[in-house]
C-alpha cells in the first residue's frame, strides 16, 4: 500500500483506507471521532486539540505506531492513552503536564519518547520499564533529580535534559550507553569545570573498555569529585587508579581527599611525576594551604593557573601544553579564546608596558569592531542592536579599571564609548577615575553600584546592559540568562529587534509584550521551536530564523498574516505545511540549505512570491519535482 499523508480531516475521509498520515494543525472543532475510520492511519498529528476530546475510539486504531499530542494546553493526560498497545514514537512536548500517569509503562514497545516543554517535576516513576526505548527528550521542565533506575535503559541511545533543575546524577547514570547526550542549563552541570562537562565521552569511553557496573559507577562519583560516594564502592587503591583510568580530571576536593591519605598518592600507579594543569575557577579553595601539601608530593602545579581553577587536569605528559601556554604568557585553559584571557586580568593587565596585554587590548578592539564576521563565535553584538554583548561587557570594565597602561585604557574606553548609550558611557568613565588603582571585587562593586544609582540613568537600560547582575556579598557578577527576553526589563519603543548570535534555545511567552515589532532579526541561535505567545507579533513582516535548529516549519508563523520576507535558510525543515498559504502577502521565502524534497500544492495560492530559495536542498536532484515548482509558481523566480 502506497503511504498517503493527508492535512485535512474532510480529504482524508473521501478515501479512509488509503490514508496512512493525518496532520491536523490549528484546525478547529473537528470531528476526531472520525478519526477511526482511517484503519490504515500509522502516523497521527494532533495540534491545539485538547485531550478531553480526543476520543477512546481512536484504539481501534491498530496500525498505529506514532502519535504526537501537542499544544493541547491541558494539564492532565488520559489513562487510555496509555492503551495504544503498538505505539513506538509518543510526543506529548509543549503541554502544561506536571506528571505522567504510571500506565506509560504499559507501552512496551515505545522507542521514542518525548516530554520536552512541558511542566515535569520529575522523570516518569517506571521509566526503566520501557526496555525497547532509544530516544527520551525531557528538555525545559522542571525536574530536579533523576532516579538511579535509568540505567537500566540499556538500549538508550539518545538522552535530552537541558534546562531543568537538576542538582546532581545517581551512580546508575554511569551505565547509559547513550551516543547522544545534553545535560546543560542545569544547576549540577552550571558548576562543573570545562573538561567536566564531557560527560558523554566519559559514557563513550566505559562502552569503548567494557568495564563492568561498579567500575563504572566508581570512576563516574570520582569524575564528579563525588568522593564519599566513591568511598562506598571502592577502597583507597582502586580510587586512585581509578583517578588515571579513563578519566583525566581531578577537581580540588577530590586531591585534597588525595592528600589527606598520603602526600605521594599516585605513587601507586609507578609515576614519577604528574604535572597537573588548571581548567576552571577558583571559588575559596585555599591555594597557601595546597602549597604547603604539595611541597613534598610528586604533583607539579604551574604558578600562573593556581589562582584560577577549581579543577584540576592530571596527565603524564601535559608539559609540552604547559611550555608552549607558558611562552605566550597565558593559561592553557584560556589558549585561543579572548573571553577566557580576559578572566585572567589580575595576574596579566597591571604589568606596565606589557607588549602580549597590548596586543590582545588591540586585537579584542579589532574583534568588536568587526561587527557581523564575528558575530556567531564570540556574540558581540548587543541583543538591543549595535552593543556590547553582556559576557564581554564586565570583562572589558575590568581592563578599563585595573590597566595602568594608558595606551590599553584608552582603546577600551573607545570600544565601550562606540557600544553603550551616551549617558551611561560618561558615567562610567566619570566613576572610573576613582578606581583606577584599586582592581578590588568591593571597588568594581562599588563602582557599579553607583552608576547604577545615578538620576540620570535609567536602571532598565543597565538591566538590559547587564542582563542580570547579581549580587552575591559584595560582588557582582554575570550570569547567562535561559532566555534574552526573560529577563529583559525594558520595554523595546523601536520597530525593530537583534537577538543575533547569542546562542538562545528557547524564546519565552513573554515575548507577546513586543506585539509592535515589524523586523525580528533570531539568525545564528539554537532555536528549534517558538512559543505560542509568538503568534501575537501581527505586525510583523520581516522575520529572519537563519542558522537555527527547526526541523519543521514554525507553526506559530502561520497566524502572522503581514509577513512579505521570510529567512529559514540553515535549518533543517523537511517540509512546508499546506496551511502555508495563510500567508498571502509573502513576497520573499528562503529556504537555502534545508531537507526540502517537495513543495506542497498550496503554494499555487501564494499570488505575490516573487523569489523563493531552495538551493542546497534535496529537490534540486529531483527535476519531476523542480519543473511541478515551477509550474506551481510559474511568476516566482525559485532558485535550486
Amino acid at each position: 500500500m502506497t503511504k498517503q499523508q493527508f492535512y485535512n480531516l474532510e480529504q482524508a475521509l473521501k478515501s479512509p483506507l488509503e490514508v496512512t498520515e493525518l496532520i491536523l494543525r490549528y484546525q478547529k472543532d473537528l470531528p476526531l471521532e472520525e478519526i477511526a475510520q482511517l484503519q490504515n492511519l500509522e502516523v497521527l498529528h494532533l495540534h491545539n486539540h485538547s485531550f478531553k476530546n480526543f476520543p477512546e475510539s481512536l484504539l481501534s486504531l491498530s496500525r498505529l505506531h506514532t502519535l504526537h499530542l501537542l499544544h493541547t494546553r491541558s494539564a492532565k493526560v488520559p489513562e487510555f492513552l496509555f492503551e495504544f498497545k503498538n505505539l513506538k514514537v509518543l510526543n506529548l512536548s509543549y503541554n502544561p503536564i506536571t506528571r505522567i500517569p504510571a500506565s506509560l509503562q504499559k507501552l512496551e514497545k515505545l522507542k521514542e519518547l518525548y516530554l520536552h516543554n512541558c511542566k515535569l517535576k520529575a522523570v516518569p516513576a517506571n521509566i526503566h520499564k520501557l526496555t525497547e526505548l532509544e530516544v527520551l527528550n525531557l528538555e525545559n521542565n522542571q525536574i530536579e533529580a533523576i532516579p538511579s533506575n535509568i540505567g537500566q535503559l540499556n538500549n538508550l541511545k539518545q538522552l535530552i535534559l537541558t534546562n531543568n533543575n537538576i542538582g546532581r546524577l545517581p551512580g546508575d547514570f554511569a551505565l547509559l550507553n547513550v551516543t547522544k547526550l545534553h545535560l546543560g542549563s542545569n544547576p549540577f552541570y552550571n558548576n562543573l569545570g570545562q573538561k567536566q562537562k564531557t560527560i558523554g565521552a566519559l559514557l563513550k569511553q566505559f562502552q569503548n573498555r567494557d568495564y563492568d557496573d561498579d567500575l563504572r559507577r566508581l570512576y563516574f562519583h570520582i569524575f564528579m569529585g563525588e568522593m564519599d560516594e566513591a568511598e562506598k564502592i571502592a577502597n583507597y587503591s582502586a580510587i586512585v587508579q581509578g583517578l588515571n583510568s579513563p578519566n583525566q580530571v581531578i577537581r580540588l576536593n577530590t586531591l585534597s581527599y588525595l592528600l589527606d591519605k598520603e602526600s605521594n598518592p599516585f605513587e601507586q600507579v609507578g609515576q614519577t611525576k604528574i604535572h597537573v594543569h588548571l581548567a576552571g575557577k577558583i571559588n575559596s579553595f585555599d591555594t597557601e594551604d595546597l602549597d604547603t601539601r604539595l611541597e613534598d608530593s610528586n604533583i607539579v602545579i604551574d604558578d600562573r593557573l593556581k589562582k584560577t581553577t577549581t579543577h584540576l587536569v592530571v596527565g603524564e605528559n601535559p608539559k609540552k601544553k604547559l611550555d608552549k601556554a607558558l611562552a605566550m604568557g597565558i593559561p592553557i585553559v584560556a589558549q585561543g579564546r579572548l573571553k577566557d584571557y580576559l578572566h585572567n586580568i589580575e595576574e596579566h593587565y597591571l604589568a606596565k608596558n606589557d607588549p602580549a596585554t597590548l596586543q590582545m587590548a588591540k586585537n579584542l578592539g579589532d574583534l568588536l569592531q568587526s561587527h557581523e564576521e564575528n558575530n556567531q563565535e564570540l556574540g558581540l553584538e548587543m541583543a538591543m542592536g549595535g552593543g556590547i554583548h553582556p559576557s564581554f561587557f564586565y570583562d572589558l570594565l575590568l581592563l578599563y579599571l585595573w590597566n595602568r597602561n594608558l595606551k590599553i585604557r584608552n582603546l577600551t574606553e573607545k570600544v565601550l564609548e562606540k557600544h553603550l548609550s551616551s549617558n551611561l558611557f560618561i558615567h562610567l568613565k566619570t566613576n572610573a577615575k576613582n578606581y583606577y588603582n584599586d582592581p578590588s571585587e568591593d571597588a568594581i562593586s562599588t563602582y557599579l553600584e553607583n552608576i547604577s544609582a545615578h538620576a540620570e540613568i535609567d536602571p532598565n537600560e543597565l538591566g538590559i546592559r547587564f542582563f542580570r547582575i547579581t549580587d552575591r556579598g559584595k560582588r557582582f557578577c554575570l550570569r547567562y540568562p535561559n532566555s534574552f527576553l526573560e529577563v529583559c526589563q525594558q520595554e523595546i519603543k523601536g520597530s525593530v529587534l537583534r537577538l543575533v548570535g547569542l546562542k538562545l534555545d528557547k524564546l519565552s511567552e513573554s515575548i507577546s509584550k513586543y506585539a509592535h515589532l515589524k523586523i525580528l532579526y533570531l539568525n545564528d541561535n539554537s532555536l528549534s521551536q517558538l512559543p505560542n505567545a509568538f503568534e501575537q507579533l501581527h505586525k510583523l513582516y520581516v522575520l529572519s530564523l537563519r542558522k537555527n535548529k527547526f526541523t519543521e516549519f514554525p507553526s506559530q508563523l502561520l497566524q502572522l498574516a503581514e509577513l512579505d520576507n521570510i529567512d529559514l535558510s540553515f535549518n533543517k525543515i523537511e517540509q512546508l505545511p499546506e496551511e502555508i498559504a495563510q500567508l498571502t502577502k509573502l513576497k520573499r521565502l528562503n529556504l537555502r540549505n534545508n531537507r526540502i524534497a517537495r513543495l506542497p500544492q498550496s503554494l499555487k495560492n501564494l499570488p505575490k512570491l516573487k523569489t523563493l530559495n531552495l538551493e542546497g536542498n534535496p529537490i534540486k536532484k529531483d527535476e519531476q519535482a523542480k519543473a511541478e515548482a515551477q509550474k506551481l509558481l510559474p511568476n516566482c523566480k525559485i532558485s535550486f
